[in-house]
């Protein structure tokens, strides 16, 4: 059998001075050009796209709301009434212990009265306004942007716009409770 008069392994002086070669080829003849699609004024100017800040903040986009179902005087017994309440609950000045008890009537008989008015009530107070279409005063309007229904739970998750660039939208989950439509999960 005849031996092979020439090997080149990947260790070999030819096959490493090859590899340099094309390194070099590749660095000096800039692959970008060729591989560009772009216009010489593209390439100079940039495509359109908005800067990135120097101050290093994020940019923040605004989540689309797809429904952008206004509602304003929802008829009575149905979700979108318990969110109205809700809302007007926590945006309502006076009394406190009888707009917490207004609030709180939305939930079920089993969700512990002393949490809810420890943990939700004084943030619904709080960021009420930043779901509100216009000053409650002249009456309580919001917009649903998603609305999921679950048929195996009965459960229905509404979500409803934030005005705040930087809360996505809260989304209240609402369930039949002996005929009632009563809020199940809740975030502000």
């Amino acid at each position: 059998m005849r031996q092979p008069r020439f090997s080149l392994s990947f260790s070999s002086p030819a096959y490493l001075a090859t590899l340099s070669v094309a390194a070099l080829l590749a660095l000096f003849t800039g692959c970008e050009k060729k591989n560009s699609h772009l216009t010489q004024q593209q390439a100079e100017q940039g495509l359109g796209l908005p800067d990135t800040s120097s101050d290093g903040s994020k940019t923040r986009l605004k989540t689309r709301c797809e429904l952008n179902e206004t509602i304003m005087d929802p008829k009575p017994g149905t979700p979108e009434f318990v969110i109205a309440d809700v809302l007007g609950a926590s945006a309502a000045t006076g009394d406190d212990n009888a707009n917490f008890e207004r609030f709180y009537s939305h939930f079920p008989a089993d969700k512990d009265k002393k949490w809810v008015r420890d943990q939700y009530w004084p943030r619904a107070k709080k960021m009420v306004t930043k779901y509100l279409q216009q000053e409650a005063s002249q009456g309580i309007v919001y917009k649903i942007c998603r609305r999921l229904e679950d048929k195996s739970t009965g459960q229905i998750t509404i979500f409803i716009e934030s005005l705040d660039a930087d809360k996505k939208h809260p989304p209240y989950t609402l369930q039949q409770d002996a005929g009632a439509w009563k809020i199940v999960r809740y975030n502000w």
